[in-house]
């Protein structure tokens, strides 16, 4: 039985994920608490240098994608966490704040 003969990897798509990744990079590194998400998106430029695409069967191409896929995720949870998560007032600093609000 025959393999499925894959179709070759384009590799201007995955230089274009490297450079996309070195510019989110750039754009990270003039954010205040950047530390973390700086530290995510070098383990993705990383993973993209190191891949080796057009040498991969079809269910390690799946796998490498499904890899980048939640690396990525992480880098959207870092920016989430550090930039846009509101911090609620526990209780006691609500009480705090109604407190000086009525005097």
């Amino acid at each position: 039985m025959q393999g499925i003969a894959l179709p070759p990897v384009n590799p201007c798509n995955v230089s274009s994920l490297s450079r996309a990744a070195v510019e989110v990079e750039l754009s990270l590194r003039h954010l205040p608490r950047n530390e973390a998400p700086v530290l995510r998106i070098q383990d993705v430029r990383e993973r993209l240098d190191r891949a080796s695409i057009d040498t991969m069967n079809l269910a390690g191409r799946h796998a490498f994608i499904d890899e980048l896929q939640l690396v990525l995720n992480h880098v959207h949870n870092e920016i989430s966490c550090i930039w846009f998560q509101v911090q609620h007032p526990t209780p006691r600093r609500y009480g705090e704040a109604l407190a000086t609000m009525n005097t």
